[in-house]
């Protein structure tokens, strides 16, 4: 169901679709920790042994030093969790629910800071910027809005996507920003300037995006598909593929060394060596 890496990237959470959590070290063939716990969406914080949950409509925390014991609620909505991310430090994290209303949190007073009711009509996918100060909110009509947290006023608007949006990404330092639609198409943008990097074809629909700067590439997850693409070349990198019956979810380690692919199922968790697209390991473990 989702995927996190620690800030260190040596431990990685998971919460699979069976009620399941695990806690994962890195080269370890077993989890450090499992247990029966739901959620759908999943964080790391800035206190080591307390992860973000997003369960139904409730927003949890749970210490892995007592991981018998019952999550502690922060808070409780009217409606369902539909998205759950923290910023790369773990410093913040954004919480959109089935209402339309996004809550910026602190993660380190695990308390709310900013709301953003999204009037946007048919808004899809949104993305929070790696200093939180920016949402982009991604619609149905194929167009992308950004808007500044603190004052909750629009800043700018990108149409003409010709496709549902459906994947939205910043890189790690915020300098380039990457859209993904229903139609497969990618574009990567700079981001203060607005300039075109990068406009390609996936081919199949875009569920998840990951950006680097620093090596120009963007990485597309699809149902069927993980494919890395370098803007200044033109080159792309299929990775191999596995028994998955379809890929759901994606996550980078912070050094964005390795990238970690998940199932719509009860599938294992794929890592991949991100410059060679090479699979380096398959982290799974009956309930």
């Amino acid at each position: 169901a989702d995927i996190a890496f620690s800030a260190d990237g040596q431990q990685i959470a998971v919460a699979r679709t069976r009620r399941l959590l695990e806690v994962w070290k890195q080269g370890e063939k077993t989890p450090a920790l499992q247990t029966e716990l739901s959620c759908q969406g999943i964080s790391f914080t800035p206190h080591p042994q307390l992860l973000l949950l997003a369960n139904g409509e409730e927003l949890l925390t749970w210490n892995r030093e007592t991981p018998d014991a019952p999550p502690k609620g922060i808070s409780k909505f009217n409606s369902v969790i539909k998205y759950l991310s923290a910023t790369p430090d773990h410093k913040f994290a954004a919480t959109w629910t089935a209402d339309g209303v996004v809550r910026i949190w602190n993660l380190a007073t695990n308390r709310e800071v900013q709301n953003l009711p999204l009037p946007v009509p048919n808004s899809q996918v949104i993305a929070l910027s790696p200093d939180a100060r920016v949402l982009v909110s991604g619609t149905a009509q194929g167009s992308l809005v950004f808007w500044d947290v603190s004052s909750r006023k629009t800043l700018s608007e990108i149409p003409g996507l010709n496709s549902p949006v459906t994947a939205l990404a910043f890189s790690r330092d915020g300098k380039r920003f990457a859209a993904g639609t229903k139609k497969g198409d990618i574009t990567v943008w700079e981001y203060q300037s607005g300039k075109t990097l990068a406009n390609v074809s996936n081919g199949t629909p875009v569920k998840a995006l990951w950006v680097d700067n620093s090596r120009d590439i963007v990485i597309a997850l699809s149902a069927p598909s993980v494919r890395r693409w370098n803007w200044t070349d033109g080159s792309k990198i299929d990775f191999p593929p596995t028994d998955a019956e379809a890929y759901s979810s994606l996550a980078s380690s912070p050094d964005g060394k390795t990238i970690a692919v998940g199932g719509t199922t009860d599938s294992p968790l794929w890592l991949f060596d991100i410059d060679t697209g090479t699979l380096i390991e398959t982290l799974d473990v009956e309930p």
